[in-house]
């Protein structure tokens, strides 16, 4: 028999992140198992799908070195519930945990360890590093314009990309663009060009949670480690070449608009009860008068706000998608009092971004064409 304790707070909390990586309806029975393995005093948790892995530590007590995998959501639901410290004791003859916290005493059937996969293994030293909250923020403001289906795989992905001293992190699925450039302090010693599954990239967000410090990017084979703190999780990477994004940003207009991104926001909400049968916003955008943003439904009505601005340039009627404006307008230029939109034309690509260079974000969006 072995044995280990853990604090149960701490232990339901790392669990809950790792729980992440779980493949709740695998093949493969392991894969919906956490794998724990005690030594060294402490308690390193592990979960993949294989497409990413999460893991984690936490201060244990331990007689001697074990380990086992058990089922994830069966630990989540129990641990959940317990207070104080959890006493365990491991039979490997016949992989079971028996689990004593107070007045409760449980036990689990375990798979052996030696039935998990082997999990992706990197170098001790990072490409990089990135504060873990500008990183968690900034992930949201560019996935969000990731493909949702799968036709082309790469489209589904994040790109990170550097360039001598400068990392874009980029995304786009054929009719929008969202860009951030990050300063590093020095080139890298190799330039990296990664697409990261935008659903993994998600995860990284609730991996660090609210972590302090910096997230550490370590190139793996064919995968990237992300580490903070106890945490770190590995994602594959798709290897298709993502699209030159320097020839989707359009660098010729003729109208230019600066509005409060607070009105704007609000107009748009407004307009989103109505754009309920063809997901249309409409923007009319006159010279020195303000910007007529409006949605029309066949069954409710219809609806148009006056969004005060400064507009220069051509006058302008053109239809975007409402929910790609929002992205962009409430999600995106965040950090920013105001944003900034130019347009070429009713059926050219539209650029939004912050208007008081808070960093550099950038958003592109193709117009609606009507039938």
């Amino acid at each position: 028999m072995m044995n280990a304790s853990v604090n149960a707070s701490d232990f339901a909390r790392e669990l809950s992140i790792v729980s992440r990586a779980l493949s709740p309806r695998a093949v493969l029975p392991v894969l919906e198992n956490f794998l724990f393995d005690f030594k060294d005093n402490q308690l390193a948790i592990a979960a993949t799908n294989l497409e990413c892995g999460i893991a984690s530590k936490i201060v244990a007590t331990v007689d001697a070195p074990w380990s086992t995998t058990v089922p994830g959501k069966t630990i989540l639901d129990i641990v959940s519930t317990l207070d104080g410290v959890i006493a365990m004791t491991f039979d490997p003859k016949t992989q079971t945990i028996k689990m004593t916290c107070g007045k409760t005493k449980t036990t689990i059937k375990c798979i052996n360890a030696q039935e998990f996969p082997p999990f992706k293994d990197f170098p001790a030293n990072p490409v990089m590093a990135l504060n873990g909250q500008e990183l968690k923020r900034n992930i949201g403001r560019v996935a969000m314009a990731a493909a949702t289906d799968d036709a082309s795989p790469v489209l589904t992905c994040v790109n990170f990309k550097t360039i001598d001293t400068m990392l874009k992190i980029s995304a786009a699925d054929g009719y929008r663009l969202a860009e951030l450039k990050y300063k590093l302090p020095q080139p890298l010693k190799e330039d990296i060009d990664y697409s990261i599954p935008a659903a993994s990239i998600r995860e990284l967000a609730k991996v660090i949670g609210d972590s302090a410090g910096n997230v550490s990017i370590t190139p793996g084979q064919g995968a990237v480690g992300f580490h903070i703190g106890q945490r770190m999780i590995f994602i594959q990477r798709v290897d298709s070449a993502f699209p030159d994004t320097q020839r989707i940003v359009p660098t010729k207009f003729g109208t230019t608009v600066v509005a409060e991104i607070g009105a704007a926001v609000a107009c748009l909400k407004q307009a989103k009860v109505f754009a309920t049968d063809n997901s249309r916003v409409t923007f009319k955008v006159k010279q020195n008068a303000p910007v007529i943003i409006s949605a029309a439904s066949d069954e409710c009505g219809n609806t148009a706000s006056e969004l005060p601005a400064v507009s220069t340039g051509d006058e302008v009627l053109i239809h975007f998608n409402i929910r790609f404006m929002l992205d962009a307008i409430e999600s995106g230029v965040k950090g920013d009092t105001h944003f900034s939109m130019k347009l070429a034309g009713p059926t050219g690509a539209c650029l939004i971004t912050g208007s008081d260079g808070n960093d550099e974000y950038l958003y592109v969006a193709m117009p609606m064409q009507l039938a």
